[in-house]
């Protein structure tokens, strides 16, 4: 999450990384790797101008960054691949204008850019292809596997799933009537769930047929939204805004859910036809999240989940959800320290 226009604490982007075991920091000093199962310090970085994009390759010793400064050796133009178990740089690839996102697999590093996006090989940084695209300042891609990517498309509203190994448009999604603002994929690949530019309404759909299966209604007002997650057991889904509100839809997926089609959905409004949150959180903070992963639940009941979320304030949070109670807590806060060798203090 890019966190430079709401920047405290030297904060300016926060990822994690495909395992969902490990949180990268991007700041204005350099970047910051954190084990989540115990928060733990694991590599810390100073990179010279600050970082404003930062991506880890699984749980491995690879990192890409993007550069904070328009010149200097690390420019916002430039994506740089460093081997911390050699403490530098090993490829680089330049651009004429501003990189806007980074997404990593093992084969491959696709570089998005306001209107265009290159896929590259990882072994040698040759070229794969070029993609022209609709005007994408939010930087929006995920990769599906090695040969299909998700972004938005020419079209206002709709989402491309595209093959780029055979040059083949899988599906368009109509998602929306405005603008995409942001969109989430689960982890099996399954679901895409996507908001636009109004924040009001989350939709979920199938990826494989590009079918409708859940509306979620966020609220009513215009806000921007900042993050979506899945749950691992596609139970719930997360909605941040920027406002600081956490909201949590219980979701209830699996590989076999089709779109439910009450006949009489077709006569109620919108307003009334979509399903909304069970639980908010109301957080003093802009936040980035991930719901913690089942293996590292063992000991917590089943009707209870448990949630990790980034502050734009420089703290943690351990959050908890209730579910048969539509209960949320913050259990614990921690301080983020970037430059301590001891990064985690409790506050009250």
């Amino acid at each position: 999450m890019n966190f430079s226009k709401y920047n405290q604490n030297n904060l300016l982007y926060s990822s994690f990384n495909q395992n969902n075991d490990c949180v990268v920091f991007g700041t204005t000093n350099g970047f910051y790797v954190y084990s989540l199962y115990p928060f733990k310090k694991i590599i810390s970085r100073n990179i010279e101008g600050g970082i404003s994009i930062v991506k880890m390759l699984y749980k491995s010793n690879i990192l890409v960054f993007v550069g904070n400064t328009k010149h200097g050796l690390y420019p916002n133009n430039k994506i740089i691949i460093w081997d911390d178990s050699q403490k530098q740089v090993i490829g680089e690839i330049s651009f004429k204008n501003q990189v806007k996102n980074v997404c990593l697999s093992k084969g491959n590093i696709v570089v998005i850019l306001d209107k265009k996006i290159f896929i590259y090989n990882f072994k040698d940084l040759s070229m794969i292809q070029s993609i022209e695209t609709f005007n994408n300042p939010n930087g929006l891609c995920h990769i599906i596997d090695e040969n299909i990517i998700v972004y938005p498309s020419f079209h206002i509203g709709n989402i491309t799933i595209y093959n780029y190994t055979l040059d083949k448009h899988v599906i368009d999604i109509e998602a929306h009537k405005n603008e995409i603002e942001l969109f989430t994929i689960d982890t099996s690949n399954t679901y895409i769930a996507s908001s636009s530019i109004k924040g009001t309404i989350i939709r979920i759909y199938n990826i494989k047929y590009g079918t409708l299966i859940k509306e979620l209604r966020r609220g009513s007002n215009y806000i921007k939204i900042v993050d979506l997650k899945f749950s691992f057991n596609l139970k719930y889904l997360l909605c941040s805004s920027e406002k600081g509100t956490i909201h949590i839809y219980n979701i209830k997926l699996d590989e076999n859910t089709e779109l439910n089609t009450n006949y009489l959905s077709y006569f109620l409004p919108e307003y009334f036809n979509s399903e909304w949150s069970i639980i908010k959180f109301y957080m003093n903070t802009l936040s980035y999240s991930i719901f913690m992963k089942e293996d590292n639940q063992s000991n917590i009941d089943t009707n209870t989940n448990k949630i990790i979320s980034i502050g734009n304030n420089g703290c943690i949070y351990n959050l908890s959800i209730d579910v048969k109670n539509h209960v949320g807590n913050i259990d614990t806060r921690y301080k983020f320290i970037l430059n301590n060798e001891n990064p985690f203090e409790k506050t009250n």
